[in-house]
């Protein structure tokens, strides 16, 4: 029995209601508890007496803007937009995009972006100089611009870029090089859809200009908005890493599934997988008639380590 109790947690997994009873009689603790529980199990909070009155989370400073569907006229030069009276809507939010073939930075503002998830300047890829032969392949070349403008009309416009405040996070979706050689090898993964990155959040594509990206219901798509999953996903499988080609798949053992993506009882293998492909020769450029990125993983990945049920809490990180 246990005797110290923070709260309970109730969230849905699987179609079934789950109870979680969070140990402890640390009041300060209250707080997070509260914050993981609501943010990443869905779930709804009951303080037990150790957070009666202490599971309020206040900020005073730079808090987290909320988001903003942000509706203006296009840029001159600019066809008219796909919104009311021809304008641009955009959701000013880390998850957002701008309408496919703009720039997310001419329609939001990246000073509010990058409040919403802190950014910081970091170096690319070592390789990201190097001369590439790839590059003298029109088709390939066609590609690697492709996921170029899908990723400047996201928000990754706003923090991956040379005009970010103190230069791009990583990669930058301006270089004039291969902009793909720039990614280190967990971007690779996360981007392929082998790593779920549903911390970033997500709209609906409907609601998003068209673009969508790994979420909760779709864990394994993408990290980056983009109007075709599967194209994008085959892009970034298809590059080369820093590690022997076999060591890519232990990307899908390396990261455990978080307390709010399923319960302790489910196989990871039954999780959402990307749709496959249903790209036509003549749309899907030099990868049509390619195994789609469902049916590669299932020839080539590990099963995914099982993990123990634990309370739902905060990350760090993503």
């Amino acid at each position: 029995m246990i005797e110290s109790v923070l709260g309970t947690c109730t969230y849905v997994s699987d179609g079934i209601q789950v109870r979680t009873t969070v140990e402890g009689d640390d009041p300060s603790k209250c707080g997070s508890q509260r914050f993981g529980c609501e943010t990443f199990a869905r779930g709804v909070w009951t303080p037990a007496a150790n957070c009666d009155g202490g599971d309020e989370i206040v900020v005073l400073e730079d808090p987290f803007p909320l988001p903003e569907r942000v509706c203006i006229d296009p840029l001159p030069g600019e066809p008219e937009g796909q919104s009311e009276d021809g304008q641009v809507c955009t959701w000013q939010v880390v998850s957002g995009a701008t309408e496919e073939g703009r720039h997310f930075s001419d329609y939001a503002e990246c000073d509010i972006i990058r409040r919403q998830r802190p950014y910081g300047a970091a170096p690319a890829n070592a390789r990201a100089n190097e001369e590439d032969p790839r590059m003298d392949d029109p088709a390939y070349v066609a590609e690697v611009d492709w996921v170029r403008d899908q990723l400047r009309a996201g928000s990754c416009d706003c923090c991956h870029s040379s005009a970010a405040p103190n230069g791009p996070a990583i990669f930058d979706a301006e270089f004039e090089g291969n902009l793909l050689n720039q990614f280190n090898d967990r971007g690779l993964a996360m981007a392929a859809g082998w790593i779920p990155t549903i911390g970033f959040g997500t709209y609906p594509p409907e609601e998003n200009n068209g673009f969508e990206r790994s979420s909760p219901e779709d864990p394994y798509l993408s990290i980056i908005p983009t109007t075709d999953q599967a194209r994008m996903m085959a892009i970034f499988e298809d590059e080369p890493s820093t590690v022997a080609a076999p060591s890519k798949s232990l990307w899908m053992m390396s990261t455990a599934r978080a307390p709010w993506m399923s319960s302790s009882t489910t196989s990871p293998s039954s999780a959402p997988r990307p749709r496959a492909s249903t790209r036509t020769a003549s749309s899907a450029g030099p990868r049509a008639g390619r195994v789609t990125s469902t049916s590669w993983r299932k020839a080539h990945s590990p099963p995914r380590c099982r993990r123990t049920s634990t309370p739902p809490r905060a990350r760090s990180g993503a």
